[in-house]
C-alpha cells in the first residue's frame, strides 16, 4: 500500500501566514516602513519641545526675539550720517525729497543705543531757516529725506563739510526745487521713537532679571550688569543664551557658595564691555565709511 504525501508547506497560497485580511509580521515589513511607523509626527516633537520647556527657557526666547526685531527696526529707522559728495549724487538723481537745517549730536547718553546713537535736532533760532555759525557749539548741517522704506532720513556730517556752508547748501537745495520740511517731521518721528521704547523695555527686562532673577550661572551679577553697557545691546542675547537658554547644568540640590564661586566677575564683565565698546563700535564706524546706507553706527 502506498502512503500518500503530505502537501508540501511550501506551495503559494496554503499556509495561514498568508491569508486574506491577515497582518504580516513586523519583521517582514521593511526597513523604512517600520521606521516611519515608530517615528514621531512632526506635531508630537512639538507638542514634546513645548512640555520641557522652562519659564526660564520662555523669557530667554523674548529675549533673543525681541532683540533680533528692535535690531532690524533700528537699522530702518536710524538717521545716516552721509558725505556732500554722497547727497550731491542723490540730489542729482532727484531722490532729495525734503530738507532742513539741523544740528547733529552723535554722542547720545543713550545705554542701550551704543556710544555712536545719531540725535538729530531741527534749528530753530535761525533767520530764514539758514544760519552759517554753530548752534549750542555745534555746526549746523543739513538733513534731507528721501522716498526709500530704509534710511530715510540722512543728514550730511559736519565733520566731513567741505567749504560750503548751510546757507550754500540750502540754496542749492532750493534750486533744485526741494521743498523746506516742517520742524514737526523731524520731532515727531512714530518708527524711530518705538524703536527707543522697544529698546529701552528689552533692556529694562534684562536689567531686572539679572538684579532679581535666578542666580546667574555662568557670570555674576555683576558682570551682567557692567556687559549691558556693550554696543547694539548685545549682552541682552549673550545673557539670553548662556543663562536662560543654554545655563550651566547644577546638580539638584547644589548648595552655591557665596561670591563669584568659578563664575565670571564684574571686573571681567566691566572689561568685557569696555573691549566689546572700542571692538564693535570701531567696526561699525568702518562698515559706514564702506557704506554709509547699509550700515548703522550702534
Amino acid at each position: 500500500m502506498g502512503t500518500t504525501p503530505e502537501p508540501s508547506d511550501a506551495v503559494a497560497g496554503t499556509g495561514a501566514d498568508t491569508a486574506v485580511g491577515a497582518e504580516p509580521p513586523l519583521g517582514s515589513i521593511a526597513p523604512e516602513a517600520a521606521r516611519g511607523l515608530a517615528e514621531p509626527s512632526i506635531l508630537d516633537r512639538v507638542r514634546d519641545a513645548l512640555g520641557h520647556t522652562t519659564a526660564q527657557q520662555v523669557v530667554g526666547w523674548v529675549l533673543v526675539v525681541g532683540w533680533l526685531v528692535w535690531l532690524v527696526a533700528l537699522w530702518v529707522t536710524q538717521p545716516r550720517l552721509v558725505s556732500q559728495d554722497f547727497m550731491a549724487a542723490e540730489l542729482a538723481n532727484e531722490r532729495v525729497a525734503a530738507y532742513q537745517v539741523v544740528t547733529v549730536d552723535v554722542n547720545d547718553d543713550g545705554m542701550f543705543s551704543g556710544r555712536e546713537r545719531i540725535a538729530v535736532r531741527p534749528e530753530s533760532d535761525v533767520n530764514d531757516g539758514v544760519a552759517d555759525d554753530a548752534a549750542d557749539g555745534r555746526p549746523l548741517t543739513i538733513a534731507y529725506w528721501v522716498d526709500a522704506p530704509v534710511a530715510s532720513l540722512r543728514v550730511l556730517d559736519p565733520n566731513a563739510l567741505g567749504s560750503d556752508t548751510a546757507t550754500t547748501l540750502v540754496q542749492r537745495l532750493r534750486a533744485a526745487g526741494v521743498p523746506e520740511a516742517e520742524a514737526a517731521k523731524l520731532w515727531f518721528r512714530p518708527g524711530a521713537e518705538r524703536t527707543d521704547t522697544g529698546g529701552g523695555l528689552l533692556v529694562g527686562l534684562t536689567l531686572v532679571m539679572v538684579l532679581v532673577g535666578p542666580r546667574p550661572t555662568r557670570g555674576t551679577r555683576w558682570f551682567w550688569f557692567w556687559l549691558l553697557a556693550a554696543p547694539l545691546g548685545l549682552a541682552v542675547p549673550l545673557f539670553a543664551v548662556t543663562e536662560r537658554l543654554r545655563p550651566r547644568y547644577w546638580p539638584e540640590g547644589t548648595v552655591h557658595p557665596e561670591g563669584v564661586a568659578g563664575r565670571w566677575s564684574g571686573l571681567t564683565g566691566f572689561a568685557v564691555g569696555v573691549l566689546l565698546s572700542v571692538v564693535v563700535s570701531g567696526l561699525l564706524l568702518t562698515l559706514t565709511d564702506i557704506s554709509p546706507i547699509w550700515f548703522i553706527r550702534g
